[in-house]
Order: C-alpha cells, then sequence, then structure tokens
C-alpha cells in the first residue's frame, strides 16, 4: 500500500491534509473502495471515483440554488398580480353592490354592478348615465341617473322633470314624481343626480345634496352582472338597444 497526495487540479495547489490510499496496481480511475482523509474524519465513497464526488456535490448545490430561483419567481408572481389587481381596481373598473331601492326598477338591493372608471378618465358624463357618484362629505358611495350637466337648467313640477324647459321622456322611472322643485342652474364642473325611485331618493334635489363635482363621479354602471338572470346592461341610447339584442 502507498500514499499518494491530492491535488487541486483547478488551482494547480497540494492539499496538505487531504490524501487517499490506493492499493498496488489501483489508479485514481478504478473502482474500488477510496478513502478520504480530512482534518482526522475518515470518509470512504464506495465504488466513487473523486470526479463523480465532487460531480454529487455540485448537483447538489445547484438544486439548492434551483429551489431558490423558484420561490424567487413565484414571489415576483404573485407582486405582478397584485399590482396588476390594484390598477384595474383604481383606474379601469370595480363591482359594486346595490344598497337600498333609491335606483328601483332599474337597479334592485344586493344586485352586483360592473362599474367602469375609464369611461371619465377618456370621456366625460353624458345626459342618463347611471354612475357611482360620492356626497359631498360622505365616505359612501351611490348609484345614481345623472339628468343634467353643466349649465343646464333643472325644475321639477306637475310631477316632471324639466332640463332647459322641456320636459323629460322618463320610462325607467318607477312613478310619476310626487313634489316640485325650483330650478336649479347646474355649476360649471358639477352634474346633477337623481335616482330613478325618485319619491324613495336622497339625491341632488335635496338642498343638503346638491349638485356633485365632477371629480366625485367614481365611474360608469356598466351592467348588472348578478344574478346571472337578471343580467342586463346600463349603457343608454343606441348602444343600449344594440347590446341587449344581441345578448
Amino acid at each position: 500500500m502507498r500514499k499518494r497526495p491530492v491535488y487541486d487540479n483547478t488551482r494547480g495547489r497540494r492539499h496538505k491534509n487531504k490524501v487517499y490510499t490506493l492499493r498496488e496496481g489501483d489508479n485514481a480511475r478504478s473502482p474500488g473502495v477510496h478513502t478520504q482523509v480530512q482534518g482526522g474524519n475518515t470518509k470512504h465513497t464506495r465504488g466513487k471515483t473523486m470526479s463523480e464526488v465532487a460531480s454529487t456535490r455540485m448537483q447538489k448545490r445547484k438544486a439548492k440554488k434551483s429551489v431558490g430561483r423558484e420561490i424567487a419567481e413565484w414571489v415576483v408572481c404573485v407582486a405582478a398580480a397584485l399590482a396588476l389587481a390594484w390598477a384595474v381596481h383604481t383606474f379601469l373598473g370595480q363591482i359594486v353592490i346595490v344598497n337600498g331601492s333609491s335606483m328601483h326598477p332599474t337597479l334592485e338591493n344586493n344586485e352586483k354592478v360592473l362599474v367602469s372608471k375609464i369611461s371619465y378618465i377618456a370621456g366625460h358624463a353624458e345626459h342618463g348615465d347611471v354612475a357611482v357618484v360620492k356626497y359631498p362629505g360622505s365616505v359612501d358611495f351611490y348609484i345614481k341617473r345623472i339628468v343634467a350637466l353643466s349649465g343646464d337648467a333643472v325644475y321639477i313640477a306637475d310631477s316632471k322633470l324639466y332640463i332647459n324647459g322641456l320636459p323629460q321622456y322618463e320610462p325607467y322611472i318607477a312613478e310619476p314624481i310626487n313634489y316640485n322643485m325650483e330650478e336649479v342652474i347646474v355649476p360649471e364642473g358639477m352634474v346633477f343626480v337623481m335616482g330613478d325611485n325618485r319619491n324613495r331618493s336622497s339625491d341632488s334635489h335635496l338642498d343638503s345634496i346638491g349638485c356633485i363635482p365632477d371629480d366625485q363621479i367614481i365611474g360608469k354602471a356598466v351592467c348588472v352582472i348578478w344574478p346571472i338572470n337578471k343580467w342586463k346592461t346600463l349603457l343608454p341610447g343606441a348602444l343600449n338597444m344594440i347590446i341587449t339584442v344581441l345578448g
């Protein structure tokens, strides 16, 4: 039996405390029992060459790196999903739940409505829009119909709503209005909103609420999405008719 020193081929240096034992006639590539001595501890690697031992260690290190990389990828994916959800909720749209009967018969209590926020970022409010708004001094959201825009003259008489002196055709309201209101000129940058259930709605006809600033319009109600059997579009005019027929 003889002992040979082990060299580190990558560095060209001899390891002082690292030797292995060869039987006479064996070489580093032959199978058998190889003994490594490191700091007084003996390790036996039966049937493996030194290169195979090094390869096994490298594979273990790669496996650890692979797990770490996979965890990092999952973290990035979750963060991206959360960022996308925030962007959609903030800039594109959200789902709101109707609370109460002030928009009956157009909307009923507990119905879920899809609201588009980008509609008023890219465009502007129009007569007849069903919109989600915030009242002055309130943190709550309300869903109402925009009946008048900046510069419009609004009043209620003879159970009818008048805009700029003309009575409005409103087939969507629950019943004729049972109160009167003196003429109001909608200020610049504001809208006048009312519930379709006119006699049971707290809206712009009340002095305590009045007109709503444009920047307090959260978004336009697009359609009812739940219950599924109550699905319908809330877009006004010809587009509403087209979508209803196609649907």
